[in-house]
């Protein structure tokens, strides 16, 4: 009976062939621009050898952004729920866009990031309602606003406190407000979505993670603002940036997948 249980246990952890190919190659990438951002600290002080590896980290940025979509497009018949499968390939289409933008026009890439978020949103909570209705959720009311409040206190702290002498009162600065309360808002829906029943628990917390990962890259984002251009401060900001970014994504794209099937 043992053995037998130890077996069942083995084949229920063995994960699907395409994620333990996807992964590697991700960490292969991002280990890539790790390396490229480390490189920068030799550079430091060529202005113009730091301009060329920074265009070769965001290279491997963009390949590794490409290869999540990529990875999405491709995920339909490993999806836990087809539908929800359509509806990821629309914000990863929508991530990669955003991240190509964001590179040449700040304004544009920032307005499809918070579109990006909206989309999320949307996906979190599409179960939510049917446990708010159905399974007296009302009696985690205050849970949720107090998780929510305490997103929104991060927000002041780190928005008056690090960035609103730097970038104020330019448009960039109110478009990056209404960013972070779609962000917060966003946050909130995957701590929410660990109430709903419509999606599998592990991909649920999968998609907590990847959104708690996706709120410090973006204020790391909102500290890069704040420090000397290539500065040391500025290239360990600006990595930090990109490796829960990257985190982030990852995590998001493989919360598609039936984590657990082996079939072909």
């Amino acid at each position: 009976m043992a053995k037998f249980l130890k077996q069942k246990n083995v084949k229920a952890m063995k994960l699907n062939p395409r994620i333990t190919l996807f992964v590697p190659i991700l960490l292969f990438l991002m280990g890539m621009y790790i390396s490229s951002d480390l490189t920068r600290f030799l550079f430091s002080g060529d202005l113009c050898n730091t301009v060329q590896v920074t265009k070769l980290g965001v290279f491997f940025k963009l390949g590794f952004s490409f290869l999540c979509m990529l990875f999405v497009l491709t995920s339909r018949k490993y999806a836990w729920n087809r539908i929800d499968h359509n509806w990821l390939i629309i914000i990863f289409v929508t991530i990669f866009m955003a991240d190509v933008l964001i590179n040449f026009i700040d304004l544009l890439g920032i307005a499809l990031f918070a579109l990006v978020q909206i989309l999320l949103i949307i996906r979190n909570l599409k179960g939510f309602k049917q446990y708010w209705l159905h399974e007296n959720g009302n009696k985690n009311l205050f849970k949720f606003i107090l998780i929510f409040l305490l997103i929104l206190a991060v927000n002041y702290l780190i928005v008056f406190h690090v960035i609103y002498d730097i970038v104020r009162p330019s448009p960039l600065y109110y478009l990056m407000l209404v960013y972070l309360l779609i962000l917060s808002i966003s946050l909130l829906s995957a701590f929410l979505l660990q109430y709903s029943k419509k999606i599998p628990k592990l991909n649920s917390r999968m998609v907590l993670v990847g959104m708690i990962t996706f709120f410090i890259s973006d204020y790391t984002v909102g500290l890069n603002l704040t420090l000397p251009m290539f500065s040391h401060n500025f290239l360990i900001s600006n990595s930090i940036t990109w490796i829960t970014y990257g985190i982030a994504i990852t995590l998001i794209a493989l919360s598609t997948h039936d984590i657990q099937r082996t079939k072909d």
